[in-house]
């Protein structure tokens, strides 16, 4: 929050979610634990709908709406940690199943989530 609207808030009944829109920032959910980075990662994994699907640098980037940069790094990332496959120039397979809320609720009867091996 900027300072010249800190004193604003303190003596005013403006809450911090107006001010928010009204200078076009959003609202921070969740505390601010979340690694911007990780859930970035996520939005790229869950771009890929089944397991083996190809998609180009261009899909995942239209598919999650991420800047052009990050996508290709954590493309990158995610293929040295062994979730995505580089098949060729600009073209990655899933190598781990879709990833949805719905692969990993708990309490159900089966989750659908596979185990990874890594190096095995």
């Amino acid at each position: 929050m900027s300072p010249s609207i800190a004193p604003i808030l303190r003596t005013s009944k403006i809450s911090e979610a107006a001010v928010a829109a009204a200078t076009h920032k959003p609202v921070q959910r969740g505390g601010g634990n979340e690694s911007k980075t990780v859930l970035r990662a996520c939005e790229v994994l869950k771009a890929f709908r089944f397991l083996g699907e190809d998609l180009s640098l261009t899909d995942v980037i239209d598919r999650t709406r991420l800047p052009k940069t990050t996508v290709f790094r954590l493309l990158r990332t995610l293929v040295h940690g062994g979730l995505l496959e580089r098949i060729g120039s600009g073209v990655y397979r899933n190598c781990c199943g879709p990833v949805t809320a719905e692969s990993f609720r708990i309490g159900g009867r089966r989750t659908r989530a596979r185990r990874l091996q890594y190096g095995r």
